[in-house]
């Protein structure tokens, strides 16, 4: 296919002491929770108090009191609080790394519907299981084989039960620790991939799939280096055999700077996922029809991206942070807004949620030198914003034990996540209209996703 670069002006759109504007999006100016500390430079985002409300959960790799250094390094968790504040409530120490945590994630991983903890330290995996009081248990270690350097947390075999994905760091192989049923993690089950110095690693639905796919990136050159850039994709059994292992047809695999990260998203209107990573100064989104790159016109080291729909029109805008600015593509447009953070290097290192329950995507990010930093999202929600068709349409919402959808085709997977992006339930649609039973879930949000469009439902 023809490859396609679209290149836009840089707006540079951002007001100090007010709301920064973006188009169809705007910002308050940041807000900056400092950190005691060289390394602050993992975060991952879910609810780590059971309260139905999205936190915030920062890895640090040496942390300073007023006494010292001490080098019990931490995970630091911001909850919200009754006024849907984001405030430090707990630290938890892993106290037995020497380099600190390398990759941090979190989603339900012994099937209890809590949100856990997982971090990959050395060559082992930590998880901080959430309990019944709103808490985090010491860290359970496994051993994983070598250095990772990212994780994720997703159904990889589309078994309904959340597994963990980690790369391995100069090794030509992935691990995979599977979830079962009864809350257990089987051992690591190592798949071979192309050898790399540095790798990211993302779990989704990849364009027309109805079920989810692993979407490993490697190279052959180091982060600051000149190298070349592979994806593989990668479709598991139910019995965890390996099914099918793709090479994708990229726009370039020829980089000068390997990327910090890659990330899934809806980017265009054709209601399907793409695979989006930033090099060579540009922002490519695989995937798309025609294939498209966005030119940042910066002349410095692309940074870790996010993908989110800050504008709830069904598209997701692209997010990343480099060199104190966070930019921004809406509408295929690219804005830059200030930001105290410099380049973030890390692919856990931003975030896109809602951090203050108004309904609405934020930006969280975190570096060694500034902390933990939120960008609220202001946008005002109009009807030029949302999205103006009657294909679906989700009622009672809030529900009680039925929920209905119009104006299904019949032919789509419908799923349904919790809190903690646990696949609860998977069914078929119904022609014209599919009603989806609830009962027997326990009240809170749920996610239904079908047709590449995701809607909250609450069920009291």
């Amino acid at each position: 296919m023809k490859n396609l670069v679209v290149n836009f002006f840089v707006v540079f759109g951002f007001i100090l002491f007010s709301n920064i504007a973006c188009g169809q999006v705007t910002f308050s100016p940041f807000t900056n929770f400092p950190i005691l500390g060289t390394l602050a430079n993992h975060l991952t985002t879910g609810d780590f108090n059971n309260d139905g409300k999205k936190d915030v959960a920062v890895a640090t790799s040496s942390y300073t009191t007023d006494s010292g250094l001490n080098t019990n390094y931490k995970v630091m968790v911001y909850l919200q609080d009754k006024n849907n504040s984001l405030i430090l409530s707990d630290s938890y120490t892993y106290g037995h790394a020497t380099d600190g945590v390398g990759a941090i994630g979190a989603g339900d991983v012994n099937n209890d519907g809590l949100c856990d903890i997982v971090i990959a330290v050395e060559a082992e995996i930590g998880i901080f299981y959430q309990n019944v009081n709103g808490k985090f248990n010491s860290p359970v270690y496994t051993y994983c084989g070598a250095i990772p350097d990212a994780l994720k947390i997703g159904d990889i075999n589309d078994d309904g039960i959340n597994d963990i994905i980690i790369t391995l760091r100069r090794q030509s192989n992935i691990a995979a620790f599977y979830g079962d049923s009864m809350g257990k993690l089987a051992y690591p089950v190592w798949y071979f991939s192309g050898a790399s110095l540095y790798g990211d690693i993302e779990i989704a639905r990849l364009g027309d799939d109805n079920f989810n796919s692993v979407i490993k990136m490697y190279g052959q050159g180091g982060l600051y280096s000149k190298g070349r850039l592979s994806f593989t994709v990668y479709h598991f059994n139910k019995d965890r055999s390996l099914n099918t292992e793709t090479n994708l047809d990229l726009i370039s695999n020829s980089v000068n700077n390997m990327p910090v990260s890659i990330v899934m998203g809806n980017v265009t209107s054709d209601k399907r996922n793409e695979l989006i990573y930033s090099v060579n100064g540009m922002i490519n989104v695989w995937g798309a029809s025609p294939e498209i790159s966005f030119d940042l016109q910066t002349p410095y080291n692309s940074g870790a991206l996010a993908a989110g729909d800050l504008n709830s029109d069904g598209i997701d805008e692209i997010v990343m942070i480099s060199n104190n600015f966070v930019q921004v593509i809406v509408n295929k447009v690219i804005y830059k807004f200030s930001t105290n953070s410099p380049d973030i290097n890390s692919p856990d290192g931003i975030a896109i949620t809602d951090v203050n329950s108004d309904g609405k995507l934020d930006i969280v990010s975190c570096n060694g030198n500034t902390g933990l930093t939120i960008m609220l999202n202001t946008t005002i929600i109009t009807g030029t914003n949302q999205i103006n068709d009657t294909e679906l349409n989700v009622f009672p919402n809030p529900c009680k034990n039925i929920v209905n959808i119009n104006n299904t085709n019949g032919k789509d997977i419908l799923t349904i996540y919790d809190s903690t992006s646990r696949v609860i339930k998977k069914i078929k649609t119904d022609y014209d209209k599919t009603v989806v039973s609830m009962e027997g879930f326990y009240p809170g949000i749920y996610f239904v996703n079908i047709s590449g469009k995701t809607f909250k439902v609450v069920k009291n």
